[in-house]
């Protein structure tokens, strides 16, 4: 785990890059063959930073922002979970598909794993993409994508519990120190 202060504002892939070879080279340095996944938002998927974990062999999941082109490639799941719904009377019924997918800055086209949940309010369509091309996309969904959220989870119980997120200082270095000391507190908590 690495707690860092950075500006509120969307990583760069250099910013993303930088973070994920230190942490790769120490992490390929004590475990050579250790299996590594990568589980991200969607501003993680810059063509630099795809192109990186697929050229050191590291798996990713990653949320994938909607666009025309994915809403029109998963059509048919949008059309299949309203229908489900109004079959089975379920306020909500989903429904998971998967194909390939090319963005225009990427070196390839991606598997893209497709939730389409209907619902009263409509049809709310979600995207991943992944490594995992074998992998059913209701288990790449369910349990590699949404376990993701046990660690939002983590991150708040960090600032509420720990209060992680009481940086006064005015200097960034006073408060990266306090920010240490805090993720010190939960390892010492956690062991």
């Amino acid at each position: 785990m690495t707690a860092m202060i950075r500006p509120g504002t969307t990583l760069t892939d250099k910013d993303i890059l930088s973070l994920l070879k230190r942490l790769t080279r120490r992490i390929r340095s004590r475990w050579e063959n250790v299996i590594m996944v990568f589980r991200a938002d969607s501003h993680h998927t810059k063509p630099a930073v795809m192109d990186f974990l697929e050229s050191n062999g590291i798996e990713h999941v990653a949320g994938l922002g909607p666009n025309a082109v994915l809403e029109r490639q998963f059509e048919q799941a949008a059309k299949d979970a309203k229908l489900k719904s109004e079959r089975t009377g379920q306020s909500k019924a989903r429904v998971y598909a998967s194909g390939f997918y090319r963005a225009a800055t990427w070196s390839r086209p991606r598997r893209v794993i497709c939730r389409a949940e209907a619902s009263a309010a409509g049809v709310d369509m979600r995207f991943i993409v992944t490594s995992f091309e074998e992998a059913g996309a209701q288990y790449i969904h369910g349990t590699a994508c949404c376990g993701r959220g046990k660690m939002e989870l983590m991150i708040k119980d960090h600032k509420a519990a720990l209060k992680s997120d009481r940086t006064s200082c005015n200097k960034a270095t006073a408060n990266q120190f306090r920010l240490f000391l805090h993720s010190g507190d939960i390892f010492k908590c956690c062991v």
